[in-house]
């Protein structure tokens, strides 16, 4: 398992950067110097509102990510900003079997498209340069959506969304700008 992968499970397991010194073995952890908010809901196929949040779902389903991206107001008015800077946008999801996949855009803007979602760690979108706070469909104008199968384990889940500087690896958390979770419950 590669440390990228290791310090991803850490902080999606235990919910906080802090538990990355057990998955370094205790190496130093830097953080960026701002700290978006990053709130993520997921909406089921009856529900096309964003705002309307479920935690469960059954495999009949198809059921959607969508993220909010902000400054932190508490840093607003700090010299370092999210905006006009180069990042790296990754979407995934942890299956209660420790499989990581992310989407990538399926190409079709304003489509009836849902993404491609990929058995691997690749970005949704790469050196993306924020104007200002963001949307998550905004970035290529698509939703990242599933429909569970049969392959696909009754248990708790996880979606992520992880930012990373432009263009740097994924195995350096100096380099991670934010992430953000949210649990999600597979039913039959």
């Amino acid at each position: 398992m590669t440390n990228s992968i290791r310090n991803l499970f850490a902080v999606l397991a235990l919910g906080t950067p802090l538990s990355l010194l057990a998955a370094n073995g205790g190496a130093q952890i830097t953080t960026a110097n701002f700290r978006p908010v990053i709130s993520l809901a997921i909406y089921g196929p009856y529900a096309g509102d964003p705002s309307i949040n479920i935690f469960s779902g059954a495999r009949n389903g198809r059921h959607c990510l969508e993220g909010e991206i902000a400054e932190s107001e508490s840093l607003q008015l700090s010299t370092t900003s999210m905006v006009g800077q180069e990042m790296d946008v990754y979407v995934g999801i942890l299956s209660p079997n420790q499989r990581v996949r992310t989407w990538t855009p399926s190409g079709i803007p304003n489509g009836p498209n849902i993404g491609i979602l990929n058995d691997a760690i690749v970005p949704y979108a790469q050196k993306y340069i924020p104007e200002k706070g963001f949307r998550l469909s905004q970035v290529k104008r698509e939703s990242t959506c599933i429909t569970f199968s049969d392959d696909d384990p009754i248990g708790h889940y996880s979606w992520f969304v992880w930012l990373i500087k432009g263009g740097k690896p994924l195995n350096n958390p100096q380099n991670w700008i934010g992430l953000g979770s949210i649990p999600f419950f597979l039913m039959q």
